[in-house]
């Protein structure tokens, strides 16, 4: 007969969500690459800029823009706040609908037309 009993496995200890962090940005020394990114997403640093110090701090990282989304999601899921980088990327976006994309265009359009007619007129 099989031994059916199932093993636990050895719980290791959770890393703090967050940590505050120096001037310099420098982690301390016994800090998970996951919980210096969500430092730095608290800290209000962009993607690039992540990926950057975390490469420089941890040599051997393979972190990515998707882990940095999933520390994201996971601050999020905590209830943290972290700041607005992306209202100003919203606010660049292209409407998203035909309608709106034909507004858009109507309303450039009559905006430019005044000088056109200024220009030939003269």
């Amino acid at each position: 007969m099989r031994n059916t009993k199932k093993r636990k496995a050895a719980k290791r200890a959770t890393a703090p969500l967050t940590i505050t962090l120096p001037a310099n940005l420098k982690p301390p020394a016994d800090t998970t690459c996951g919980c210096y990114i969500r430092s730095l997403l608290v800290a209000g640093k962009g993607t690039e800029e992540i990926l950057a110090l975390v490469h420089k701090h941890y040599r051997g990282s393979t972190a990515k823009g998707s882990d940095i989304s999933w520390n994201r999601a996971k601050l999020r899921a905590a209830g943290k706040k972290l700041p607005g980088a992306r209202k100003a990327a919203k606010a660049k976006r292209r409407p998203k609908t035909k309608a709106k994309r034909k507004a858009r265009r109507k309303a450039e359009a009559l905006q430019g037309e005044p000088e056109a007619e200024a220009a030939a007129a003269t």
